[in-house]
């Protein structure tokens, strides 16, 4: 059975409508707060900030962390550790809700850490919950699953309905993150029959939704629908319980069932309505949407629509700190490239997909889980075990009260018969006592077996797990030793193609000086025209080669570079740069500006620096525009600070079309026509950029003119040492993997002939 659209579409208005009007509510009192805020100081002050806190939460995350702060501010002048345990919880959750949850978790740890101290019960339970829902956000579930089973425990000793409610929903959340959807049922059906026990609607429309989420899971598609109309029937009789999160999650599950069971077009509508809820709240569960509408598009067979959405969905979820979302987008990023037959970036994604569900789901995570699940099981059994031994306590104490009570009954009455009666009744109940005391103990036997099982059971897992480990360790050793078999054999081919570079240039030059001299020799001699106008040329041609081969012979002299870190001059330099230009000529409409912050300090390799600057700026103006209806100029700007300095080279030239940013710096890419130097220029820029460890990227600023972006490290001194160390360690690297494999053949002489 379907939901009938019609009838649907009407509860979902209804549901908006009245979720608008307590959010109304909601703001009058907000205004009211903050209106009042200045007037008040200490203690007041933190409540009214924390009330503000908990008012916003449900329409402006960023306000709510606004005030979660300043109430951590108050709290710590007024030295209240209460409160602070309380501004960080808060500070913690709504860092968590806006999508950073490894972020939150220092906020949470402090919390507890406070609370443990001064024993806060409440406080520790609630931290012990947002710390599971933080970690299991950051994909830490063994972590995640600790913390619930401990806030369950705490709940469950102060027989709090609600709090256990929320404890065992969460479990259930976890387990169905995991992919254990028995275990999350299992929890989500024990909340459920709590809540109707308890006649409670704390949170029962999320249990429902959760209910029907797992069984989307289970491909028990009916029973979805069944408890998501149950939700959306809950939510129109108690909207001010029901909030816009809780009916964008609803939307969000019943297009799961409409895709799963292959309705594509009402799967999409009920994504779309999920999607707008979520941007409305500004909640970073829309990249999750998104990537559900991605599906969609995908189902259908529309791929480039599946690749836009998903797009998306990525740039959203580069945003968050939630390994789960990139895991579900590399998926289908591979799923769809495969149907477009881009193979190429079709394994590139398939290949983070492994890498990141790897990283998530590995042999530890399954270790830890089970380490989890058995104490908690054993700690459960000892509990119950206490439980009945208290009892029997208890049973006998009766006995022992009731048999003085009969005794005291016969010596007043006096009469024999009565006396035997009591004695005989007496052993009667004594005989029914023995036998349940027989009982018990079978019972507790039966536990310590089942105890003992679990034990063995666990031992086993682990020495699989061993087994499985030391299986991997030889894995990851025999694709280190590949890994270093290839790098030894690309920083050979990289010599090699080095000494074949310099060799060639060096090679060449001889000839290229002969026939330039033979060229001015024939200029000298010649009288015809045209011949001349040959020879200038074969000459203009010459020349070319010959900068190409300097530059050349650049790049071997930058591969081979011993940097030595210097004080730079950044006035001295640039003004030698621009005499240089100023003899092979700057066009006379042409402006150079520089501007050069005072006192920058850098210590860095002068050489290699000149090399980068001379090329930008040769490279600026070489590619000046010379339009009419544009002033053309060239803005040199270096700024310096803490974390080093920043080169900015922007010019109004014709710019660099058709060519991708990152593929502009590669050697033989080039710009324009009017490159001379092959496309060589930016390449050594960007190398000798690498050398002195900083970064260099191409821009085009709001008003389109080129900007070429330098950052180098303050001192070039930790660079090198930092690489010479990691050197070493590669050095020593390799003196293990020789050493291992002559062990190896030495052990097995077979191998070794």
């Amino acid at each position: 059975m379907y939901f009938n659209r019609v009838k649907y579409f009407i509860v979902a208005s209804c549901l908006s409508a009245a979720m608008s009007s307590v959010a109304q509510g909601n703001q009058h009192t907000i205004d009211s707060l903050r209106n009042i805020l200045p007037q008040i100081e200490n203690s007041e002050r933190f409540s009214v900030l924390f009330e503000l806190f908990r008012l916003s939460l449900g329409s402006d995350l960023e306000s709510a962390q606004g005030y979660a702060i300043e109430a951590n501010q108050v709290a710590k002048l007024n030295h209240d550790t209460l409160n602070l345990v309380k501004s960080f919880n808060a500070m913690g959750y709504v860092t968590k809700e806006l999508g950073y949850p490894r972020l939150a978790l220092p906020y949470f740890e402090e919390a507890l850490k406070l609370a443990r101290i001064k024993d806060y019960k409440d406080q520790i339970k609630y931290l012990l919950n947002n710390l599971g829902m933080a970690n299991e956000r950051s994909a830490n579930y063994a972590k995640a699953l600790e913390y619930y089973l401990e806030s369950l425990k705490l709940r469950e000793e102060a027989q709090d309905t609600v709090a256990i409610s929320i404890a065992m929903n969460n479990i259930g959340v976890l387990y169905q993150d995991m992919g254990d959807y028995e275990n999350a049922m299992l929890y989500y059906q024990r909340n459920y029959d709590q809540l109707i026990k308890s006649k409670k609607p704390y949170d029962f429309e999320v249990c429902l939704i959760n209910l029907a989420d797992v069984c989307n899971s289970l491909n028990q598609f009916d029973k979805a629908k069944k408890y998501l109309r149950e939700a959306f029937d809950f939510c129109s009789e108690n909207p001010e319980v029901c909030s816009k999160s809780d009916l964008a999650l609803a939307h969000n599950t019943l297009g799961d069932a409409y895709l799963k069971t292959s309705e594509y077009e009402m799967a999409e509508k009920e994504f779309q309505i999920s999607v707008n809820l979520y941007t409305e709240l500004k909640l970073p569960d829309r990249a999750n949407s998104y990537y559900a509408l991605a599906l969609v598009r995908y189902k259908m067979g529309d791929w480039q629509g599946a690749l836009d959405k998903l797009n998306i969905a990525e740039k959203l979820a580069e945003e968050l700190e939630i390994p789960t979302y990139h895991l579900k987008n590399y998926q289908l990023f591979a799923d769809i490239y495969t149907k477009k037959k881009d193979y190429k970036r079709a394994a590139e994604y398939q290949k983070m997909y492994i890498a990141l569900n790897d990283e998530i789901y590995n042999a530890d995570l399954i270790k830890n889980i089970a380490l989890v699940q058995a104490e908690h099981q054993e700690a459960e059994n000892l509990r119950t075990i206490a439980a009945r031994d208290q009892e029997i306590i208890g049973r006998d104490e009766v006995l022992n009260l009731q048999r003085k009570q009969f005794l005291f009954l016969g010596v007043i009455a006096a009469l024999v018969t009565v006396l035997a009666a009591v004695f005989y009744r007496a052993q009667k109940r004594q005989q029914r006592s023995n036998a349940q005391l027989e009982k018990v103990n079978y019972e507790l036997e039966t536990a310590k077996r089942t105890v003992e099982v679990a034990k063995r059971t666990i031992e086993n897992k682990n020495q699989e797990l061993e087994l499985s480990n030391a299986e991997l360790d030889s894995h990851v050793k025999e694709r280190t030793r590949e890994l270093y078999n290839s790098n030894e054999a690309y920083k050979k081919v990289n010599e090699e193609l080095d000494n074949f570079i310099y060799k060639t240039s060096h090679d060449i030059r001889g000839p290229l000086t002969s026939l330039k001299g033979i060229t001015h020799l024939a200029l000298r001699e010649s009288r015809e025209e045209t011949i001349i106008d040959y020879l200038h040329k074969l000459e203009l041609t010459a020349d070319k080669l010959n900068k190409i081969l300097t530059r050349l012979q650049i790049i071997n002299q930058i591969n081979h570079a011993n940097l030595k870190p210097d004080l730079i001059d950044f006035n001295t330099m640039i003004e030698e740069i621009l005499a240089i230009e100023r003899k092979r000529g700057i066009p006379n409409l042409l402006t150079i500006n520089t501007q050069i912050q005072p006192g920058i300090i850098l210590f860095s390799d002068k050489e290699m620096l000149q090399i980068v600057l001379e090329n930008l700026i040769d490279n600026a103006i070489k590619f000046f525009n010379d339009s009419d209806r544009k002033a053309p100029f060239v803005n040199v700007t270096i700024t310096g600070g803490d974390h080093g300095t920043t080169i900015k080279v922007v010019d109004n030239g014709i710019g660099i079309k058709n060519i991708k940013p990152n593929e502009v710096f590669r050697m033989f890419v080039r710009a324009s026509e009017r490159s001379e130097t092959g496309g060589i220029g930016l390449y050594l820029s960007k190398l000798s950029t690498e050398k002195l460890g900083g970064n260099i990227e191409l821009n085009v600023t709001p008003e389109e003119h080129t900007e070429f972006l330098v950052t180098l490290p303050p001192d070039l001194r930790s660079i090198i040492a930092a690489r010479e160390e990691k050197e070493r360690g590669l050095m020593r690297d390799r003196l293990k993997l020789q050493q291992k494999e002559l062990s190896k053949s030495e052990q097995n002489p077979r191998t070794s002939s």
